[in-house]
């Protein structure tokens, strides 16, 4: 919510339907991340739509959040208030269904690791707190941008104007896939070597099971399929949805 491609009558939808079926009383609702993007409208946390949304995600039976970065510091209210919070709140959690091992976060992690290497994720996320803070005038956050990154880069700078980019139009998108495929992932990321990645963030929906890797892809209006994806599974292969149901194996439905 707050972003302008976001697809929130799709999301809406999901839950409805979820709640009707009875399926919101059985399953934990895991939300990965951004559900607000508090980068570009800070006033949408106590919007209508916001009340609408939550209203229908506060049926599930626990509801567990992984604050992505375009709305990190909802992560200060499990600090905050730790034994009151009504949601389970974690920048990652570890899910045992069935003989599957499931390891989940919102996906920024990944984009520091394989992208951003001149940079700690301590910074990208105290980068990510500030720009959720902000005024939404993106001058404002490209001058704090600048001003940042001088301070925390020693040699060089990336691109201010491609981290200011949506997901979906960033460069350098499929290092982030390569990472998630790869076996360094489970060292750097604190996973075991059982588990099953489960992450979003780029917008670009796929289940590698081979890799033991899946994204959810986002509610938005359009997503991308990627390129390695498409050459090496087909395109006929591609998510067409946005969410992922855990039950003793994984798929992944609109």
């Amino acid at each position: 919510m707050g972003y302008e491609k976001s697809n929130k009558t799709a999301f809406m939808n999901f839950l409805k339907d979820s709640i009707s079926k009875g399926m919101s009383k059985e399953y934990s609702l895991f939300v990965i991340g951004d559900l607000w993007d508090l980068w570009r409208k800070h006033d949408i946390i106590y919007s209508e739509e916001s009340d609408q949304v939550l209203s229908l995600v506060n049926h599930f039976k626990d509801v567990y959040y992984l604050p992505g970065n375009h709305d990190h510091i909802t992560l200060d209210s499990a600090h905050n208030y730790p034994e009151f919070n009504c949601y389970n709140i974690n920048n990652h959690f570890r899910v045992r269904s069935g003989e599957k091992n499931f390891f989940l976060v919102h996906g920024h992690e990944l984009e520091v690791e394989s992208k951003l290497i001149t940079m700690k994720l301590s910074e990208y996320n105290k980068i990510s707190d500030e720009l959720c803070r902000m005024n939404d005038t993106e001058g404002k956050i490209a001058s704090y941008l600048h001003e940042t990154f001088h301070k925390v880069f020693r040699q060089g700078q990336p691109q201010i104007t491609d981290f200011l980019q949506t997901a979906e139009q960033r460069q350098g998108m499929d290092a982030i896939d390569r990472f998630a495929k790869s076996k360094a992932k489970y060292p750097l990321l604190g996973m075991q070597l059982t588990d099953i990645l489960i992450f979003g963030h780029t917008h670009r929906p796929y289940i590698d099971i081979e890799n033991s890797v899946v994204n959810t892809g986002a509610w938005i209006a359009d997503m991308l399929v990627p390129k390695w994806f498409e050459d090496k599974y087909g395109r006929d292969k591609a998510c067409s949805g946005w969410y992922v149901e855990i039950n003793n194996a994984v798929s992944q439905q609109r």
